[in-house]
């Protein structure tokens, strides 16, 4: 389960899309973006603009967009500033 604060959040059959300093509250993430596309289907997220994503209170990513999939706990971000406290690694990667 989660929870969705936006300025503006709109439902299309099975797509939730949020816009306006969006963020999104679960157990496991703490996410925020311009903009959040969740696919009721898929259980994803993709984010758009501004993106920080917070996993478990420990590892923190930002980018300028991020794919967030619930089902499997996987996500992928291009390109990426990652802070990990628990082994206290800055790290910035700009995939080809």
């Amino acid at each position: 389960k989660f929870e969705v604060l936006a300025k503006d959040i709109d439902t299309k059959e099975k797509i939730i899309e949020a816009t306006g300093n969006v963020v999104v509250f679960s157990p496991t993430y703490y996410l925020s973006a311009d903009k959040i596309l969740y696919s009721k289907e898929n259980e994803s997220f993709e984010l758009f603009g501004n993106v920080l994503v917070l996993k478990d209170n420990t590892i923190q990513t930002q980018s300028d967009y991020a794919y967030v999939n619930l089902n499997d706990d996987s996500y992928n971000q291009k390109p990426v500033l990652l802070m990990d406290k628990s082994s206290n690694i800055n790290k910035f990667m700009y995939p080809n």
